[in-house]
């Protein structure tokens, strides 16, 4: 072959690389997902949340990150590391890994699922629950659909009802958003609020006389 025939061909094989790269780095039907929290108690700022859901067709890979230290003056008061990742296909939960760390006591989570059903094993026992059990990650708006849930701390069982309680209106970042404002009773009791597109935008409950909000502070897709 002539040098320039070579030389033709490098080139073109060349631009056909360069024209696929965004192709190959960005495969159809992917998009990443980032989500802040800001946590208070009693009205002061306590700690924040990070979720990241990286989705590709019916799969959907959710990391989160809970951070709370709570002081008095210079004394560490409580002190709270939760960090976990989640798999779903096709909506339902695959698996999922947790480690919570609170002051000195630590707590863990390993799901897998098993054809028709999930094997959790953690601190707080183990279990073989039917598909319907969603764990307690409120970025997932389909909690609210069902009866029972695994805490994502120990893995325990909770049994629970929710309720619709209308629309709202929530000031987020210095905006007014529109919000469905929901509620949790049973094993566990909580409040929260999704946009219409089913984001979760704030949840507050109470431990002792505390009362615990979570409120989304930024968001970018």
């Amino acid at each position: 072959m002539r040098s320039g025939g070579i030389f033709a061909t490098f080139v073109a094989l060349v631009v056909i690389t360069i024209w696929l790269q965004p192709a190959m780095a960005t495969p159809r039907g992917a998009s990443h997902e980032e989500y802040s929290y800001t946590i208070f108690r009693n009205g002061k700022q306590l700690g924040t949340q990070h979720v990241k859901i990286a989705r590709e067709d019916d799969t959907a890979i959710a990391t989160i990150r809970i951070e709370m230290v709570y002081r008095l003056g210079f004394i560490k008061l409580y002190d709270y590391l939760h960090e976990s990742r989640e798999e779903w296909r096709g909506g339902l939960l695959t698996s999922l890994d947790s480690h919570t760390t609170e002051n000195d006591e630590t707590r863990f989570v390993r799901v897998a699922r098993h054809e028709d059903s999930l094997a959790i094993d953690g601190s707080g026992g183990r279990h073989s629950p039917e598909n319907s059990v969603f764990p307690t990650t409120y970025w997932n708006i389909g909690l609210l659909e069902q009866q029972t849930l695994f805490n994502t701390e120990d893995g325990a069982l909770v049994h629970v009802t929710s309720e619709e309680l209308g629309e709202t209106l929530l000031t987020l970042n210095g905006q007014e958003v529109r919000a469905q404002h929901y509620r949790i009773s049973g094993d566990l009791d909580i409040e929260l609020w999704y946009s219409r597109e089913g984001t979760w935008l704030q949840s507050r409950f109470f431990i002792d006389d505390a009362e615990i909000i979570f409120r989304l502070q930024s968001l970018s897709s």
